[in-house]
């Protein structure tokens, strides 16, 4: 699957790159670390040229996210520009040191910043088709987010009120915001895990659906992670030949690297 590059502000003078970000890391083709000092962003962050569609610009770069330590708060002042930020730039997600030692958080976070920066294409193409399949093939992962925005997006994408193209993709990408802010929650994920279950109805044996169900009852359990049951159904789409399937970014949402590169002591 080919990825969409996520490009991610680091406060250079506040966030030191050692130890966690290991040098594979800094040269993935899919990230894109994009340094600023700290009073340079504060320049910046008050000038329109740096405000594009709900995103911030810098160095002619969408950004997708900003990497800081909030240990080192400068009496407030870095927590003051966060919060400046995340309400001038409602696109932009966080990522603070902390949670890089949360491995399932990590996961969540990766997933919201691929499907912002492959957004970047929709925006940029300008057109029904690509909205279309960028609809197309998050259906299961935006249902998973938020179930009822998810079928909101689908009616955007439907335009019975027949809306310019432009129109068209800043109301969805409003909803799509909204939705990528919200966090993964229990029985939203497993209402898709059955969603997609139900594809295979006429595929699976008796003792393969009641194994199936034992595991997404271990996930409410917590006793296995969501991948868990995910990676079956992946597996079964590929299996049991079902394209639309197949092309599921919740299956493959980024690089799995990633979590390994990131979490890594």
């Amino acid at each position: 699957m080919k990825y969409s590059r996520v490009n991610l502000l680091l406060l250079e003078d506040v966030f030191i790159l050692k130890n966690k970000w290991k040098e594979g890391l800094l040269n993935l083709d899919n990230i894109n670390f994009v340094k600023i000092k700290f009073k340079d962003l504060w320049n910046l962050i008050s000038k329109d040229e740096i405000i594009d569609n709900q995103r911030l610009i810098i160095k002619s770069t969408p950004i997708h996210a900003i990497i800081y330590d909030e240990n080192d708060c400068f009496d407030g002042i870095i927590d003051n520009l966060i919060m400046k930020l995340t309400e001038d730039f409602p696109s932009l997600l966080l990522i603070s040191k902390s949670l890089l030692f949360d491995s399932e958080k990590i996961d969540f976070l990766l997933i919201k910043l691929f499907t912002l920066a492959d957004f970047d294409k929709v925006i940029e193409y300008n057109s029904i088709k690509t909205l279309v399949e960028f609809q197309s093939k998050n259906k299961y992962l935006l249902m998973a987010l938020h179930q009822k925005n998810q079928k909101s997006l689908g009616k955007i994408v439907a335009n019975d009120q027949g809306l310019p193209i432009k129109n068209l993709i800043m109301n969805y990408y409003e909803i799509l915001l909204e939705s990528l802010h919200a966090d993964f929650r229990l029985e939203t994920n497993i209402n898709t895990l059955m969603h997609i279950f139900g594809y295979f109805k006429n595929d699976l044996s008796k003792d393969q659906k009641s194994t199936f169900v034992k595991i997404v009852d271990n996930y409410r359990s917590n006793i296995v992670p969501f991948n868990k049951p995910l990676m079956i159904l992946s597996n079964w789409s590929c299996s049991y030949n079902y394209p639309y399937l197949q092309k599921q970014t919740l299956f493959n949402p980024y690089p799995k690297v990633l979590v390994y590169l990131l979490t890594k002591p």
